[in-house]
């Protein structure tokens, strides 16, 4: 039985190295993901896809607020990377895909944005998600568990902003403590 499963972690969480297992696995038993990654990703130019740390890469569709994901002969899987960018109506046409037409759905993205509040995508899909699948890594700064994203200006932390910053440079995976530690009440 198909399954809607978001994959959820902060920036360094290693989502995109575990989308591309994933992708593998699938591959190596003669099934073929299609995956998607969100538009507005440009850091890689010409290459567009999904990029991990390592270095590996995987071609994908681009996918904005307007893409109509919809059921198509032969797709065993979609594969969406950046899913919080996902607008609430694309996710329950995802689940609809997951419930009606036994195609799994993998979602893999972020949980909340720099301050601390969630994304639309990421919401809906912790709302109706068959299955959550939190990666872990580190806190930037000490050995606990990294739970949020921290964004950094000129290497100062920063509380305020636009919700949406495409890249990493600026972004570190932090605790609750080192999250809060400079923040002004």
């Amino acid at each position: 039985m198909a399954k809607l499963s978001f994959y959820h972690g902060v920036m360094g969480a290693g989502k995109s190295e575990e989308l591309m297992k994933i992708y593998r696995n699938y591959t190596r038993i003669n099934k073929e993901p299609v995956v998607f990654s969100y538009s507005a990703d440009n850091r890689f130019g010409d290459d567009f896809g999904v990029h991990s740390r390592n270095g590996d890469y995987i071609s994908a569709i681009p996918f904005n607020k307007e893409t109509q994901f919809k059921s198509g002969l032969n797709i065993d899987v979609i594969m969406i990377d950046e899913g919080q960018f996902l607008t609430q109506d694309q996710v329950y046409t995802l689940a609809n895909l997951v419930d009606n037409y036994n195609i799994d759905v993998l979602v893999f993205g972020l949980r909340t944005d720099a301050f601390l509040n969630f994304f639309e995508g990421s919401k809906t899909l912790f709302e109706i998600s068959d299955k959550l699948i939190e990666l872990k890594t580190l806190c930037a700064f000490c050995s606990n568990k990294a739970i949020v994203n921290g964004r950094f200006v000129n290497g100062k932390q920063v509380y305020s902003g636009s919700q949406i910053q495409i890249g990493d440079e600026e972004y570190k995976g932090l605790c609750r403590k080192h999250y809060m530690e400079n923040k002004e009440n």
